[in-house]
């Protein structure tokens, strides 16, 4: 009896683990587009003379994007409780980094920053676990952005019967690498609930994300080739 009921308090131990860390990544993945879509839309009803169609139609590929990214959560937090893997829809590789700079042109040149996407030759219709990827983009991309400066380059590239992802910008690293990835670190390392989410995903997909280089700050998320 003893030893079921410690079976049991560790069991649902784990358990709440898993729902805090649910809530926690949800909240942070929701929150950026939702901010985004919110300004978007009060910078129309302000703005004199806006072109309110322009602003609907700016605003539903976000409202997608964010759709989207609520399946990814749920999807994340189905495959760590043993319910399934994350990120099963395939897409090729050039029309999801297509999507992805599609995503984030725009953020980068309001703060007079490049953007800059590249594949190399020969990987750009390899199938790729097109909503995990994405995501794990979208945060390396969004740190990036608010703790990185200066030009940003996403590169993809294959690399010993892998796949790498590059997210490469001018800034430095000084967060110490071991707890670069542990929830709920502030600072570069990270927006930790983001980096610890992007690992999760990266790992849920069969893959890895790491620190590959600190000055200038690079992440490299390596995938099994064909997703």
């Amino acid at each position: 009896m003893a030893r079921t009921q410690n079976v049991l308090v560790a069991e649902l131990a784990r358990l709440l683990q898993h729902e805090r860390h649910f809530t926690a990544n949800t909240s942070h993945r929701l929150r950026t587009p939702l901010a985004g879509l919110q300004r978007g839309l009060e910078s129309a009803l302000t703005t004199p003379d806006v072109g309110l169609r322009a602003a609907i139609e700016e605003a539903l590929p976000k409202s997608g994007h964010l759709h989207h990214t609520i399946d990814e959560v749920l999807r994340l937090a189905e495959a760590e409780s043993g319910g399934g893997k994350a990120g099963s829809t395939t897409r090729p590789a050039a029309i999801l980094l297509d999507r992805v700079e599609t995503r984030w042109h725009g953020v980068f040149a309001q703060e007079q920053r490049r953007l800059a996407v590249r594949l190399t030759p020969g990987v750009e219709d390899l199938p790729l676990p097109g909503r995990a990827v994405g995501q794990v983009l979208d945060v390396l991309l969004d740190n990036a952005r608010v703790h990185g400066s200066g030009r940003v380059d996403v590169t993809v590239r294959e690399a010993s019967g892998a796949l790498a992802f590059d997210v490469a910008d001018e800034g430095r690293t000084t967060f110490p690498p071991a707890r670069l990835f542990d929830r709920g670190v502030t600072g570069w390392g990270g927006a930790g609930i983001g980096l610890s989410l992007a690992r999760d995903l990266a790992e849920a997909s069969g893959g890895r994300l790491s620190l590959a280089g600190s000055s200038p700050t690079v992440f490299t998320l390596l995938l099994p080739c064909g997703g």
